[in-house]
């Protein structure tokens, strides 16, 4: 029974590196195969030096980058101090606190995006309280 274990780990983390590796060799591929006026196929490093030196390219990386680094520290900041509190501590709303820190696992981000944007919108939440309040309101 153990083979089997190992044999399934194995499996697992190829299937793993070929759901990585095969999108990036098809973007490199595609960035530096080019088709001709008549159909022909050939190499070029003409598309690929233009995302290389597009800043554009780069200030969308950064970006990313920017968000990501974020994201990381913000949930380390926040996650981490009600994951100790959360195992260390009984008080009342312990279970309602794990609940909605498992919750964010069963929701498909979508659902995050769809409720985003229907608060940011023109008619959404934050705009019409903004306006109401004597602020700007349609800022997006």
């Amino acid at each position: 029974m153990r083979w089997m274990s190992g044999w399934i780990t194995a499996l697992t983390k190829g299937v793993t590196a070929a759901l990585i590796a095969v999108p990036v060799v098809a973007l490199v591929l595609g960035s530096v195969v080019d088709r001709g006026a008549r159909g022909e196929v050939g190499a070029t490093p003409f598309h690929l030096a233009l995302a290389v030196f597009d800043p554009f390219i780069w200030g969308c990386a950064w970006n990313s980058l920017a968000v990501a680094l974020s994201v990381t520290v913000g949930s380390l900041v926040l996650g981490v101090p009600l994951a100790r509190l959360a195992v260390r501590w009984r008080f009342w709303g312990r279970r309602a606190l794990l609940v909605l820190g498992c919750s964010a696992l069963a929701v498909p981000p979508m659902f995050g995006a769809l409720g985003l944007t229907w608060f940011l919108e023109r008619t959404g939440l934050a705009v019409l309280s903004t306006r109401s309040a004597g602020g700007v309101g349609g800022w997006i």
